[in-house]
């Protein structure tokens, strides 16, 4: 196991030699007050994070929270103005196509079976976490997608916005667009991994044509497949490729979301090699939701090696959910990001 930031990632350091340590700080503020937000509240939040050196805040959006809580919104940018910190916007699962908060399936998927994936037998994709997906080569799928980032972008000042966890990847379509699409490379993975590309690279143009100033970044598990990750380094009009995983080595121990899914070792190598091939902004979420309090020693020795790696963006979760004692953790976390 590597000791030091520098052994960590030999080749990649010295292509990010010129970068700051650590780069932006930007806290993940999944799903705070949903649906009653409380200024005041929202307020000492914000002086938490600014107050460790957070420079922007991260808030997911559901596709129904732009039709049902623009006021949310409005409070939630007023105090962002006011501890001078940035926007992150997070799409979260619209069309199944992406992660963010919460766990639940998409309503324009759910309402609009012709674009939907479908399974080689013809039946439909279904996912127990999120529901149906669209498939991203049904038109209708990119007019729901761009006409959302219209409403986010155009209604509200979000500096940045990232597609999260990009769950298409990894379903295979043949739906009819598809096969359209495809012709007889349907249900081939290489051609399946371009077209869900390709997709992200054209709603990234949408936002550079209509909404130049944002920031576009796009994140995939720390231990996604090489094909996967390289495939979305390529994607067109991408700002900042990224990972989220836990924030220790692969032989640390501790609970894993998924084998690997770490943010020290291999996988920042592997990112900070293709973000300098790709041309791309390098970024990591640190995964500290749903994590053992046994595992905050693991959090305490380790996230000092993960700070000091050269992220254009570093992301953590501000008081994230299933924690035994939250309050200790976040107490650790105010350490370390202070001492950056």
């Amino acid at each position: 196991m590597a000791t030091a930031a520098a052994a960590l990632v030999p080749r990649a350091l010295r292509a990010h030699a010129d970068r700051r340590s650590g780069g932006e700080r930007i806290a993940y503020y999944y799903r705070a007050h949903t649906y009653t937000c409380v200024p005041r509240h929202i307020r000492e939040d914000f002086a938490w994070m600014r107050d460790v050196g957070t420079t922007a805040v991260g808030i997911t959006l559901l596709e129904q929270d732009l039709e049902h809580i623009p006021r949310n919104l409005d409070i939630l940018f007023a105090e962002a103005q006011r501890a001078g910190l940035r926007v992150l916007g997070v799409p979260s699962r619209w069309g199944a196509l992406v992660a963010g908060a919460p766990k639940v399936p998409s309503a324009f998927a759910c309402s609009h079976f012709d674009t939907l994936v479908r399974k080689k037998n013809g039946d439909y994709f279904t996912n127990t976490t999120f529901g149906p997906m669209c498939s991203v080569y049904h038109p209708d799928t990119l007019a729901f997608v761009t006409d959302g980032l219209d409403r986010m972008l155009g209604g509200w000042p979000f500096a940045m916005l990232l597609w999260d966890e990009v769950k298409a990847y990894h379903v295979l379509d043949y739906s009819p667009a598809a096969r359209a699409a495809l012709g007889d490379r349907v249900g081939e993975r290489a051609a399946h991994l371009a077209g869900v590309t390709e997709f992200f690279a054209k709603a990234n143009a949408h936002i550079k044509q209509k909404h130049p100033k944002v920031t576009t970044l796009l994140m995939l598990y720390a231990n996604i497949e090489a094909d996967i990750l390289a495939s979305a380094a390529a994607c067109g009009q991408l700002d900042a490729i990224g990972i989220d995983g836990r924030p220790w080595p692969a032989d640390a121990g501790g609970q894993d979301e998924q084998h690997g899914k770490v943010l020290l070792g291999a996988p920042a190598e592997r990112l900070f090699q293709l973000s300098a091939a790709s041309g791309k902004q390098s970024f990591a979420l640190i995964e500290n939701h749903n994590m053992r309090t046994a595992d905050y020693a693991l959090l305490d020795r380790h996230l000092p090696q993960v700070l000091a790696l050269p992220y254009d963006h570093l992301i953590y979760y501000y008081y994230p959910r299933n924690l035994e004692r939250p309050d200790e953790q976040m107490a650790l976390m105010r350490t370390h990001l202070r001492a950056r």
